[in-house]
Protein backbone atom coordinates (compact mmCIF):
# COMPACT_ATOMS: atom_id res chain seq x y z
CA UNK A 1 0.00 0.00 0.00
CA UNK A 2 1.70 3.15 -1.20
CA UNK A 3 -0.73 5.89 -0.16
CA UNK A 4 -0.92 7.16 3.39
CA UNK A 5 -4.29 6.07 4.84
CA UNK A 6 -6.98 8.59 5.66
CA UNK A 7 -7.22 9.17 9.40
CA UNK A 8 -9.26 12.38 9.47
CA UNK A 9 -12.74 10.91 9.91
CA UNK A 10 -15.83 10.97 7.69
CA UNK A 11 -14.38 13.21 4.96
CA UNK A 12 -11.43 10.83 4.62
CA UNK A 13 -8.85 13.58 4.26
CA UNK A 14 -5.28 12.38 3.82
CA UNK A 15 -2.74 12.74 6.60
CA UNK A 16 -0.60 15.72 5.73
CA UNK A 17 3.08 14.91 5.33
CA UNK A 18 5.86 17.46 5.07
CA UNK A 19 9.58 17.70 5.66
CA UNK A 20 11.02 19.04 8.86
CA UNK A 21 14.45 20.68 8.55
CA UNK A 22 16.30 20.67 11.86
CA UNK A 23 18.83 23.41 12.39
CA UNK A 24 21.92 22.53 14.41
CA UNK A 25 23.84 25.35 16.05
CA UNK A 26 27.43 25.67 14.86
CA UNK A 27 30.58 26.05 16.88
CA UNK A 28 32.44 23.73 19.20
CA UNK A 29 30.54 24.81 22.31
CA UNK A 30 27.22 24.41 20.50
CA UNK A 31 28.21 20.97 19.25
CA UNK A 32 29.10 19.67 22.72
CA UNK A 33 25.92 21.15 24.22
CA UNK A 34 23.89 19.28 21.59
CA UNK A 35 25.87 16.05 22.00
CA UNK A 36 25.34 15.98 25.75
CA UNK A 37 21.56 16.54 25.47
CA UNK A 38 19.19 13.60 24.96
CA UNK A 39 18.01 13.34 21.38
CA UNK A 40 14.34 14.05 20.62
CA UNK A 41 13.82 10.34 19.97
CA UNK A 42 15.24 9.51 23.40
CA UNK A 43 13.01 12.11 25.02
CA UNK A 44 10.01 10.73 23.17
CA UNK A 45 10.85 7.23 24.42
CA UNK A 46 11.25 8.56 27.97
CA UNK A 47 7.88 10.27 27.75
CA UNK A 48 6.20 7.12 26.50
CA UNK A 49 7.81 5.07 29.25
CA UNK A 50 6.49 7.54 31.82
CA UNK A 51 3.05 7.32 30.23
CA UNK A 52 3.13 3.52 30.31
CA UNK A 53 4.00 3.72 34.01
CA UNK A 54 0.99 5.98 34.61
CA UNK A 55 3.04 9.16 35.03
CA UNK A 56 1.03 11.42 32.75
CA UNK A 57 2.42 14.60 34.30
CA UNK A 58 6.02 13.73 33.38
CA UNK A 59 4.95 12.72 29.86
CA UNK A 60 3.13 16.04 29.45
CA UNK A 61 6.19 18.01 30.61
CA UNK A 62 8.40 16.20 28.11
CA UNK A 63 5.87 16.86 25.33
CA UNK A 64 5.89 20.55 26.20
CA UNK A 65 9.70 20.66 26.22
CA UNK A 66 9.76 19.16 22.71
CA UNK A 67 7.15 21.47 21.24
CA UNK A 68 9.33 24.36 20.06
CA UNK A 69 12.25 22.62 18.33
CA UNK A 70 10.79 19.15 17.72
CA UNK A 71 7.06 19.65 17.12
CA UNK A 72 6.44 16.25 15.53
CA UNK A 73 7.86 14.42 18.54
CA UNK A 74 5.73 16.61 20.78
CA UNK A 75 2.59 15.94 18.74
CA UNK A 76 3.15 12.19 18.87
CA UNK A 77 3.57 12.20 22.63
CA UNK A 78 0.60 14.51 23.16
CA UNK A 79 -1.54 12.26 20.95
CA UNK A 80 -0.48 9.21 22.94
CA UNK A 81 -1.45 11.01 26.15
CA UNK A 82 -4.89 11.88 24.77
CA UNK A 83 -5.46 8.33 23.52
CA UNK A 84 -4.67 6.91 26.96
CA UNK A 85 -6.99 9.50 28.50
CA UNK A 86 -9.79 8.13 26.33
CA UNK A 87 -9.99 10.95 23.77
CA UNK A 88 -9.07 9.33 20.42
CA UNK A 89 -10.72 12.11 18.39
CA UNK A 90 -8.44 14.79 19.86
CA UNK A 91 -5.49 12.44 19.43
CA UNK A 92 -6.31 12.16 15.71
CA UNK A 93 -6.39 15.94 15.36
CA UNK A 94 -2.89 16.11 16.82
CA UNK A 95 -1.60 13.30 14.60
CA UNK A 96 -2.89 15.04 11.48
CA UNK A 97 -0.40 17.83 12.18
CA UNK A 98 2.68 15.57 12.05
CA UNK A 99 4.87 16.59 9.10
CA UNK A 100 7.65 13.97 9.13
CA UNK A 101 8.13 11.66 6.12
CA UNK A 102 10.04 8.85 7.82
CA UNK A 103 9.85 6.94 11.09
CA UNK A 104 7.61 9.47 12.81
CA UNK A 105 5.18 9.25 9.91
CA UNK A 106 4.83 5.50 10.42
CA UNK A 107 4.48 5.95 14.17
CA UNK A 108 1.79 8.58 13.70
CA UNK A 109 -0.20 6.37 11.33
CA UNK A 110 0.14 3.40 13.70
CA UNK A 111 -1.12 5.48 16.61
CA UNK A 112 -3.91 6.79 14.39
CA UNK A 113 -4.91 3.18 13.74
CA UNK A 114 -5.24 2.65 17.49
CA UNK A 115 -7.42 5.76 17.72
CA UNK A 116 -9.61 4.49 14.89
CA UNK A 117 -9.97 1.14 16.65
CA UNK A 118 -11.26 2.91 19.75
CA UNK A 119 -13.68 4.85 17.55
CA UNK A 120 -14.85 1.55 15.98
CA UNK A 121 -13.83 2.81 12.54
CA UNK A 122 -12.50 -0.58 11.48
CA UNK A 123 -12.07 0.08 7.73
CA UNK A 124 -9.85 3.12 8.32
CA UNK A 125 -8.01 1.30 11.11
CA UNK A 126 -7.26 -1.55 8.71
CA UNK A 127 -5.95 0.91 6.11
CA UNK A 128 -3.71 2.56 8.67
CA UNK A 129 -2.17 -0.68 9.91
CA UNK A 130 -1.76 -2.09 6.39
CA UNK A 131 0.09 1.07 5.41
CA UNK A 132 2.42 0.77 8.38
CA UNK A 133 3.19 -2.88 7.60
CA UNK A 134 3.73 -2.10 3.92
CA UNK A 135 6.62 0.12 4.99
CA UNK A 136 7.76 -1.83 8.05
CA UNK A 137 6.58 -5.48 7.91
CA UNK A 138 7.80 -6.29 11.43
CA UNK A 139 6.08 -3.39 13.18
CA UNK A 140 4.45 -5.25 16.06
CA UNK A 141 1.69 -2.72 16.78
CA UNK A 142 0.60 -2.95 13.15
CA UNK A 143 0.07 -6.68 13.57
CA UNK A 144 -1.67 -6.13 16.92
CA UNK A 145 -4.02 -3.65 15.28
CA UNK A 146 -4.90 -5.90 12.35
CA UNK A 147 -5.50 -8.82 14.72
CA UNK A 148 -8.05 -6.67 16.57
CA UNK A 149 -9.70 -5.50 13.33
CA UNK A 150 -10.08 -9.00 11.91
CA UNK A 151 -11.26 -10.45 15.22
CA UNK A 152 -14.05 -7.88 15.37
CA UNK A 153 -14.94 -8.71 11.75
CA UNK A 154 -15.07 -12.44 12.52
CA UNK A 155 -12.14 -13.21 10.20
CA UNK A 156 -10.48 -15.58 12.63
CA UNK A 157 -7.85 -17.07 10.32
CA UNK A 158 -6.54 -13.62 9.42
CA UNK A 159 -6.63 -12.74 13.10
CA UNK A 160 -4.61 -15.86 13.95
CA UNK A 161 -1.97 -14.94 11.36
CA UNK A 162 -1.39 -11.52 12.88
CA UNK A 163 -1.48 -12.85 16.45
CA UNK A 164 1.22 -15.30 15.41
CA UNK A 165 3.30 -12.39 14.14
CA UNK A 166 2.81 -10.52 17.43
CA UNK A 167 3.96 -13.62 19.32
CA UNK A 168 7.05 -13.84 17.10
CA UNK A 169 7.95 -10.16 17.36
CA UNK A 170 7.22 -9.78 21.08
CA UNK A 171 8.14 -13.15 22.64
CA UNK A 172 7.49 -11.95 26.21
CA UNK A 173 3.86 -10.99 25.54
CA UNK A 174 1.42 -13.60 26.85
CA UNK A 175 -1.67 -11.97 25.33
CA UNK A 176 -1.40 -13.20 21.72
CA UNK A 177 -0.91 -16.76 22.96
CA UNK A 178 -4.03 -16.58 25.11
CA UNK A 179 -6.06 -15.04 22.29
CA UNK A 180 -4.90 -17.75 19.90
CA UNK A 181 -5.93 -20.30 22.52
CA UNK A 182 -9.43 -18.85 22.72
CA UNK A 183 -9.80 -18.88 18.93
CA UNK A 184 -8.54 -22.44 18.58
CA UNK A 185 -10.93 -23.49 21.37
CA UNK A 186 -13.83 -21.85 19.49
CA UNK A 187 -12.75 -23.70 16.35
CA UNK A 188 -12.58 -26.94 18.43
CA UNK A 189 -8.90 -27.39 17.66
CA UNK A 190 -8.25 -28.47 21.23
CA UNK A 191 -4.62 -29.65 21.00
CA UNK A 192 -3.61 -26.33 19.47
CA UNK A 193 -5.63 -24.45 22.08
CA UNK A 194 -3.81 -26.34 24.85
CA UNK A 195 -0.44 -25.48 23.33
CA UNK A 196 -1.34 -21.79 23.15
CA UNK A 197 -2.70 -21.63 26.70
CA UNK A 198 0.44 -23.29 28.03
CA UNK A 199 2.56 -20.81 26.10
CA UNK A 200 0.59 -17.96 27.70
CA UNK A 201 1.11 -19.39 31.19
CA UNK A 202 4.83 -19.57 30.49
CA UNK A 203 4.89 -15.77 30.26
CA UNK A 204 4.07 -12.94 32.64
CA UNK A 205 0.36 -12.60 33.37
CA UNK A 206 -1.53 -10.76 36.07
CA UNK A 207 -2.81 -13.10 38.81
CA UNK A 208 -6.38 -12.67 37.59
CA UNK A 209 -5.54 -13.36 33.96
CA UNK A 210 -3.37 -16.35 34.89
CA UNK A 211 -6.28 -17.86 36.83
CA UNK A 212 -8.60 -17.42 33.86
CA UNK A 213 -6.10 -19.03 31.48
CA UNK A 214 -5.67 -22.00 33.83
CA UNK A 215 -9.44 -22.58 33.73
CA UNK A 216 -9.51 -22.24 29.94
CA UNK A 217 -6.65 -24.73 29.67
CA UNK A 218 -8.31 -27.16 32.09
CA UNK A 219 -11.58 -27.07 30.11
CA UNK A 220 -9.76 -28.14 26.96
CA UNK A 221 -7.85 -30.87 28.78
CA UNK A 222 -11.07 -32.33 30.20
CA UNK A 223 -12.58 -32.38 26.70
CA UNK A 224 -9.44 -34.13 25.44
CA UNK A 225 -9.88 -36.83 28.09
CA UNK A 226 -7.00 -35.67 30.27
CA UNK A 227 -8.67 -35.00 33.66
CA UNK A 228 -5.50 -35.43 35.74
CA UNK A 229 -3.71 -32.83 33.62
CA UNK A 230 -6.75 -30.57 34.00
CA UNK A 231 -6.57 -30.76 37.79
CA UNK A 232 -2.85 -30.03 37.66
CA UNK A 233 -3.53 -26.97 35.49
CA UNK A 234 -6.17 -25.69 37.92
CA UNK A 235 -3.97 -26.04 40.99
CA UNK A 236 -5.35 -26.35 44.54
CA UNK A 237 -8.99 -25.47 45.17
CA UNK A 238 -9.64 -22.11 46.79
CA UNK A 239 -12.58 -20.37 48.47
CA UNK A 240 -12.53 -17.70 45.75
CA UNK A 241 -12.98 -20.23 42.92
CA UNK A 242 -15.71 -19.27 40.43
CA UNK A 243 -18.58 -21.60 39.48
CA UNK A 244 -16.81 -22.19 36.17
CA UNK A 245 -13.63 -23.31 37.94
CA UNK A 246 -15.59 -25.50 40.32
CA UNK A 247 -17.48 -27.14 37.44
CA UNK A 248 -14.25 -27.97 35.59
CA UNK A 249 -12.70 -29.40 38.75
CA UNK A 250 -15.82 -31.47 39.48
CA UNK A 251 -15.92 -32.81 35.92
CA UNK A 252 -12.26 -33.81 36.16
CA UNK A 253 -12.96 -35.59 39.47
CA UNK A 254 -15.94 -37.36 37.93
CA UNK A 255 -13.84 -38.48 34.96
CA UNK A 256 -11.31 -39.91 37.41
CA UNK A 257 -14.01 -41.95 39.13
CA UNK A 258 -14.45 -39.61 42.09
CA UNK A 259 -18.20 -39.21 41.63
CA UNK A 260 -18.87 -38.63 45.33
CA UNK A 261 -16.37 -35.76 45.48
CA UNK A 262 -17.79 -34.21 42.32
CA UNK A 263 -21.37 -34.51 43.56
CA UNK A 264 -20.56 -33.03 46.95
CA UNK A 265 -18.75 -30.08 45.36
CA UNK A 266 -21.54 -29.37 42.88
CA UNK A 267 -24.35 -29.54 45.45
CA UNK A 268 -22.52 -27.21 47.83
CA UNK A 269 -21.86 -24.67 45.09
CA UNK A 270 -25.35 -24.83 43.57
CA UNK A 271 -26.73 -23.91 46.99
CA UNK A 272 -25.09 -20.49 46.62
CA UNK A 273 -25.08 -20.25 42.79
CA UNK A 274 -28.38 -21.86 41.75
CA UNK A 275 -28.37 -20.41 38.22
CA UNK A 276 -24.74 -21.07 37.28
CA UNK A 277 -24.98 -22.78 33.88
CA UNK A 278 -21.78 -24.91 34.05
CA UNK A 279 -22.90 -26.31 37.41
CA UNK A 280 -26.42 -27.10 36.16
CA UNK A 281 -25.10 -28.80 33.02
CA UNK A 282 -22.75 -31.07 34.92
CA UNK A 283 -25.13 -31.81 37.82
CA UNK A 284 -27.80 -32.91 35.37
CA UNK A 285 -25.33 -35.24 33.69
CA UNK A 286 -24.28 -36.72 37.04
CA UNK A 287 -27.90 -37.34 38.08
CA UNK A 288 -28.54 -39.07 34.75
CA UNK A 289 -25.33 -41.08 35.05
CA UNK A 290 -26.50 -42.29 38.46
CA UNK A 291 -29.95 -43.19 37.08
CA UNK A 292 -31.69 -40.53 39.19
CA UNK A 293 -33.95 -39.49 36.32
CA UNK A 294 -36.51 -37.59 38.40
CA UNK A 295 -33.75 -35.38 39.80
CA UNK A 296 -31.93 -35.00 36.48
CA UNK A 297 -34.97 -33.66 34.60
CA UNK A 298 -35.54 -30.36 36.50
CA UNK A 299 -31.81 -29.58 36.59
CA UNK A 300 -31.42 -30.13 32.83
CA UNK A 301 -34.59 -28.10 32.19
CA UNK A 302 -33.02 -25.20 34.08
CA UNK A 303 -29.82 -25.54 32.08
CA UNK A 304 -31.72 -25.43 28.78
CA UNK A 305 -33.75 -22.46 29.98
CA UNK A 306 -30.47 -20.63 30.59
CA UNK A 307 -29.03 -21.70 27.21
CA UNK A 308 -31.47 -23.07 24.64
CA UNK A 309 -28.55 -24.11 22.39
CA UNK A 310 -26.99 -26.42 25.01
CA UNK A 311 -26.81 -29.51 22.79
CA UNK A 312 -25.47 -31.99 25.39
CA UNK A 313 -28.21 -31.05 27.87
CA UNK A 314 -30.91 -31.29 25.18
CA UNK A 315 -29.70 -34.75 24.22
CA UNK A 316 -29.48 -35.82 27.86
CA UNK A 317 -32.93 -34.46 28.70
CA UNK A 318 -34.53 -36.36 25.80
CA UNK A 319 -33.13 -39.62 27.19
CA UNK A 320 -34.23 -38.70 30.72
CA UNK A 321 -37.81 -38.09 29.54
CA UNK A 322 -37.75 -41.51 27.87
CA UNK A 323 -36.75 -43.10 31.17
CA UNK A 324 -39.50 -41.20 32.96
CA UNK A 325 -42.10 -42.42 30.42
CA UNK A 326 -42.83 -38.90 29.16
CA UNK A 327 -42.93 -39.50 25.37
CA UNK A 328 -44.50 -36.15 24.46
CA UNK A 329 -41.78 -34.24 26.32
CA UNK A 330 -39.09 -36.48 24.84
CA UNK A 331 -40.42 -35.84 21.31
CA UNK A 332 -40.57 -32.09 21.93
CA UNK A 333 -36.98 -31.96 23.19
CA UNK A 334 -35.71 -34.09 20.30
CA UNK A 335 -37.32 -31.72 17.81
CA UNK A 336 -35.71 -28.81 19.63
CA UNK A 337 -32.38 -30.67 19.49
CA UNK A 338 -32.72 -31.26 15.73
CA UNK A 339 -33.72 -27.65 15.02
CA UNK A 340 -30.85 -26.36 17.13
CA UNK A 341 -28.41 -28.68 15.38
CA UNK A 342 -29.59 -27.41 12.00
CA UNK A 343 -29.29 -23.78 13.10
CA UNK A 344 -25.81 -24.33 14.52
CA UNK A 345 -24.71 -26.06 11.31
CA UNK A 346 -25.93 -23.06 9.33
CA UNK A 347 -24.07 -20.79 11.73
CA UNK A 348 -20.86 -22.78 11.23
CA UNK A 349 -21.12 -22.52 7.43
CA UNK A 350 -21.79 -18.79 7.62
CA UNK A 351 -18.83 -18.36 9.97
CA UNK A 352 -16.60 -19.99 7.36
CA UNK A 353 -17.92 -17.59 4.73
CA UNK A 354 -17.31 -14.64 7.03
CA UNK A 355 -13.79 -15.87 7.67
CA UNK A 356 -13.06 -16.06 3.95
CA UNK A 357 -14.65 -12.65 3.23
CA UNK A 358 -13.80 -10.24 6.07
CA UNK A 359 -15.74 -7.32 4.60
CA UNK A 360 -18.86 -9.06 3.25
CA UNK A 361 -21.78 -7.27 4.90
CA UNK A 362 -24.46 -9.65 3.59
CA UNK A 363 -22.87 -12.68 5.26
CA UNK A 364 -22.67 -10.79 8.53
CA UNK A 365 -26.33 -9.80 8.39
CA UNK A 366 -27.21 -13.48 7.86
CA UNK A 367 -25.07 -14.36 10.87
CA UNK A 368 -26.84 -11.74 12.98
CA UNK A 369 -30.23 -13.13 11.97
CA UNK A 370 -29.09 -16.69 12.73
CA UNK A 371 -27.93 -15.58 16.19
CA UNK A 372 -31.30 -13.89 16.77
CA UNK A 373 -33.05 -17.18 16.01
CA UNK A 374 -30.77 -18.99 18.44
CA UNK A 375 -31.43 -16.47 21.21
CA UNK A 376 -27.91 -15.00 21.13
CA UNK A 377 -28.54 -11.21 21.20
CA UNK A 378 -24.96 -10.23 22.06
CA UNK A 379 -23.52 -12.24 19.17
CA UNK A 380 -26.20 -10.83 16.88
CA UNK A 381 -25.23 -7.28 17.87
CA UNK A 382 -21.55 -8.07 17.22
CA UNK A 383 -22.30 -9.30 13.70
CA UNK A 384 -24.46 -6.26 12.96
CA UNK A 385 -21.59 -3.97 13.98
CA UNK A 386 -19.32 -5.97 11.67
CA UNK A 387 -21.87 -5.56 8.85
CA UNK A 388 -21.98 -1.79 9.43
CA UNK A 389 -18.18 -1.64 9.27
CA UNK A 390 -18.27 -3.63 6.02
CA UNK A 391 -20.80 -1.25 4.50
CA UNK A 392 -18.70 1.74 5.58
CA UNK A 393 -15.64 0.22 3.92
CA UNK A 394 -17.57 -0.49 0.70
CA UNK A 395 -18.75 3.13 0.65
CA UNK A 396 -15.17 4.40 0.91
CA UNK A 397 -13.87 2.43 -2.10
CA UNK A 398 -13.86 4.51 -5.32
CA UNK A 399 -16.05 3.08 -8.07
Amino acid sequence: MNATPDIRGPRRRVLRIGIVVLAVAGGVAGYFAWWRSPSPNERLRTGRAALAAGDTATAARIAESLAKRHPDHSLLLRADIQLRKGDPEFALLLLNQVQDEGTLRRESVSLAGQCLLQLQNLPEAERAFLFVLSEQPDQVDGHRGLAAVYYDQGALLKCLHHLGEVARLDPADARPHRMMGLIHADLEDRPQAVECYRAALGRALSPGAAGEVRVELAEQLVKLGQPAAALEALGPAAVADTPRQIAVRAEADWSLGKSADATRTLDATLATHPDALPLLQLRGRLYADAGEWDKAAPILERAIKADSTDMPSLHQLGMVYDRLKRPADADRVRKQHEATMEALTTLTLLNREADARPWDAAVRIKLAEACDRLGKPQLAAMWRRAAQASNARAGSIPR
